[in-house]
């Protein structure tokens, strides 16, 4: 059986993978999130696990950990006895600074391209 190699990575709108087009709206996004505070060692684990893709480049490997990011977000509907959620604990908040940092180093993001002149 001969090994097939992944398919190479699409490119979004602004020239960037996919992968990284999501990873940067997903860190961008949790930011803001509230969960539970038990939740977040669990946002930690995952933002590890995305600091590794990028480190090793592997795309394939980020696009798995940033849906698996994804997927820990905010529910959309809490339950009146639940405790109130908490944004980012500082660990998480350092971690996030520290992967938007390599993501950034990694796949800088791409320039806008200069306005056209215009047309006499």
């Amino acid at each position: 059986m001969p090994h097939q190699s992944p398919a190479a990575p699409e490119a979004g709108a602004a020239g960037q993978p996919d992968a990284v087009q999501q990873a940067r709206e997903v860190l961008a996004d949790l930011f803001e999130w509230e969960l539970p505070a038990e939740r977040w060692s669990t946002v930690e684990a995952h933002l590890a696990v995305v600091e590794a893709a990028v480190a090793d480049r592997d795309l394939v490997a980020l696009d798995e950990a940033v849906a698996a990011l994804e997927l820990c977000g905010p529910d959309r509907v809490q339950r009146i006895s639940s405790p109130p959620d908490q944004s980012a604990p500082q660990t998480v908040r350092e971690r996030l600074g520290r992967t938007v940092d390599a993501l950034t180093a990694a796949y800088p993001p791409a320039e806008a391209a200069p306005p056209k002149p215009p047309r006499r």
